[in-house]
């Protein structure tokens, strides 16, 4: 079971993620050195040592590659349950199985399962397809990147079923209505190859970023003339986005009062708003007649518009 667990949740074998929120590196030098290290973190993680995150990307001659995929649905304890269905039945329809874990906040995680390595590329754009076509509001999309920096690692995820499993009364860190074993069995009979993952992903659909289109009748000058206007911090928060660790809500809101505070219009400042919003923290449908109204009223507030 354990060797099936690992291999399942294989990564970079050279770096392990911990349970408070740091990066521990293999003490090591070769690869199968790194990889005895790697096994036994994710053996004391299973039997109730230090619990572990895995990240996911591996580089190899043909480009990064990953193991596994994962959802991160974050909108509440009922919300996130229907999101995470709703996932998991878009991608039923394509051949591919999600398993859905209580992760330990009030949200849930979705995951899928390759036979083999696969582009990151692949599975990043497979799980977006499914959330979009689900509609459904995601916290993060791992693998994050399909591609690295040299020396960079990525982004990593925390295991299910902890040994000491903290939160083990309301069933948190566990995969919905499956035991360890019964888990393990069924994730590894139903991983799925490349070209399963690649009609989803063939359907995901980028978003836009802040160009002159995005200005309408404006022009490529409207569009950097608005990016200039823009305060120094309204600015970072547009290119770096909402943090792991922050909330959402929080994040739009201090996004909005921030633009208020910068020489733009109605119009421009909506423009980024919504884009940050679509491409950084959806909280709402990114629809115009469902999340639009929402951000909308937001940024009236923060103007002083509206009470």
């Amino acid at each position: 079971m354990t060797d099936t667990f690992i291999t399942l949740f294989q990564g970079n074998p050279a770096v392990i993620g911990t349970e408070e929120g740091g990066c521990d590196r293999s003490p090591h030098k070769t690869t199968a050195d790194h990889m005895a290290w790697w096994v036994t973190q994710m053996q004391q993680h299973l039997d109730g040592g230090p619990q572990a995150g895995v990240y996911p990307m591996v580089q190899t001659s043909e480009g990064f590659v990953v193991h596994w995929g994962c959802i991160d649905v974050d909108e509440g304890e009922e919300a996130s349950l229907i999101h995470a269905s709703n996932i998991v039945t878009v991608l039923r329809k394509f051949g591919v199985t999600g398993w859905i874990e209580r992760s330990r906040s009030k949200g849930y995680h979705v995951w899928v399962f390759a036979q083999d390595w696969v582009p990151a590329q692949l599975m990043r754009h497979a799980l977006l397809a499914a959330a979009q076509i689900a509609q459904a509001p995601t916290r993060e999309i791992n693998p994050k990147q399909s591609t690295l920096a040299d020396g960079a690692v990525g982004n990593y995820v925390r295991l299910p079923y902890p040994g000491d499993n903290p939160g083990a009364d309301e069933h948190r860190r566990m995969v919905v209505d499956h035991t360890l074993d019964e888990f393990v069995t069924a994730a590894h009979a139903s991983s799925v190859d490349a070209p399963t993952l690649e009609p989803l992903a063939a359907l995901y659909k980028a978003p836009q970023l802040v160009t002159a289109k995005s200005f309408g009748s404006g022009s490529v000058s409207r569009a950097k003339s608005a990016r200039r206007r823009m305060s120094g911090l309204a600015w970072h928060m547009y290119t770096n986005g909402c943090g792991r660790q922050e909330d959402r809500s929080e994040w739009l809101w201090a996004f909005s009062r921030e633009l208020t505070k910068c020489d733009l219009s109605l119009s421009e400042a909506q423009e980024f708003l919504y884009e940050a919003h679509d491409q950084h923290a959806p909280k709402w449908d990114h629809r115009a007649d469902r999340g639009r109204p929402q951000l909308d009223r937001m940024l009236a507030k923060a103007s002083g518009a509206v009470s």
